[in-house]
């Protein structure tokens, strides 16, 4: 018994510890619903979430989530799913654009965006429109909070499917355009250059594999 404890003791934690920075909407959206699934049944991941908006201080022990191109320099970036856009509003909006409604007939009321708004010119552009922010568009910090402001009635989101999906629905948001490109954009899941940890490998094909079923 005693030769027992000692070797649990003295023998390494079968639970890895990991940081995994990640924009405050993935987190909310993504990451925190499936967080048990990337640490693993039974558990051998504990993964720490960090906020964060850079690509910076990746380590052996750290990885990231972002959004954007992927063209980050120093940096391996694999992309984690790709996304549609289409216009949302509350139902009060979308009952006065009425059905089908045109990219000219959107701009009759204030865009909700966030930061960049590669989206919106993405949108506009298929109808050969150069859209650029307005003094009546309004630009948050994070995507959800773009969504919820569409809910709140303030104007049009673009839905970016399907990470906003479950929050459009619990919204009640409506599309209100048969328009639906793909994003320009996409997020990625970011790692240093070099040989990985085994722990980073089991995070990130878990976490590839979560967002495949999104």
């Amino acid at each position: 018994m005693i030769d027992a404890s000692t070797q649990e003791l003295t023998s390494p934690s079968q639970v890895e510890l990991l940081t995994l920075s990640v924009v405050p909407s993935f987190a909310r959206l993504v990451l925190l619903p499936n967080l048990t699934t990337i640490e693993g049944d039974p558990r051998d991941l504990q993964v720490e979430i960090e906020i964060d908006q850079t690509v910076a201080r990746l380590s052996s022990a750290r990885i990231g989530v972002r959004y954007g191109i992927g063209r980050w320099p120093g940096v391996s970036a694999k992309p984690l799913f790709d996304e549609m856009l289409v216009p949302v509003a509350s139902a009060k909006i979308a009952s006065e654009i009425g059905k089908s409604g045109s990219a000219e007939r959107l701009l009759d009321f204030p865009l909700m965006l966030d930061t960049p708004d590669l989206g919106w010119r993405a949108w506009f552009a298929t109808s050969q429109i150069n859209y650029l922010p307005r003094r009546i568009d309004r630009i948050f910090s994070d995507y959800d909070l773009v969504l919820r402001a569409a809910g709140s009635g303030l104007g049009i989101a673009l839905l970016r499917h399907p990470l906003g999906s479950a929050l459009a629905d619990e919204l009640k948001l409506v599309q209100v355009s048969d328009i639906q490109i793909p994003s320009p954009t996409k997020f990625f899941v970011v790692s240093q250059l070099g040989a990985r940890t085994k722990a980073i490998d089991k995070a990130i094909s878990r976490l590839i594999a979560v967002c495949e079923d999104l």
